[in-house]
């Protein structure tokens, strides 16, 4: 008999340290995500994204900046890339992230594009740059079409085919002839 309550109790409490590591995970995945939300929503930082949604995304070569718009821009494509990593690293949950941020991402990554291509043709191809935030925006262009158009493209289509599909309004201030989905 006390051989069953000893088992019992065991059992138990196997139970409740299983529940306990359980929450803790939650936790844990709430906390990655509030900390990226955090970081994504400071006014600094929407500043930044407003200036990569105001210009053409020809204009957003680094060649084409200023040292401070130049630190803008790369500010930018650091932050997508640092969150596709954790992503893919399982560190922040994948649903959530596609869910809160696709829009900001896929905005982001049709505007950046030109740059992202320049920096990979002047590093070389041993030198990858920004891969996390080209698979982040993979992730996001995949979960819109599939979320918003109820469409699933080809799995095979490389991003710029993808960002070319249903792209995102992107609306510049100032010249009106600016004013067009990117």
């Amino acid at each position: 008999m006390t051989l069953d309550i000893a088992t019992l109790l065991a059992a138990i409490g196997l139970f409740l340290l299983a529940c306990q590591i359980y929450l803790q995970r939650i936790d844990q995945r709430n906390q990655a995500v509030a900390q990226v939300f955090d970081e994504l929503v400071t006014p600094d930082f929407r500043r930044k994204l407003h200036f990569v949604y105001s210009h053409r995304p020809e204009d957003l070569v680094l060649s084409n900046l200023s040292e401070s718009d130049r630190e803008t821009v790369e500010e930018v494509t650091a932050r997508f890339d640092g969150l596709g990593f954790r992503v893919r690293k399982g560190i922040v949950p994948r649903n959530e992230a596609r869910e809160l941020f696709w829009d900001l991402v896929v905005r982001c990554a049709q505007q950046l594009r030109p740059h992202l291509l320049d920096q990979r043709e002047k590093r070389g191809i041993l030198r990858e740059y920004k891969t996390d935030f080209d698979w982040l925006a993979r992730e996001c262009k995949l979960f819109q079409l599939r979320k918003l158009s109820n469409k699933s493209p080809a799995k095979d289509l490389n991003l710029d085919e993808l960002l070319k599909l249903e792209p995102l309004p992107i609306f510049r201030n100032g010249n009106p002839k600016d004013n067009q989905q990117a």
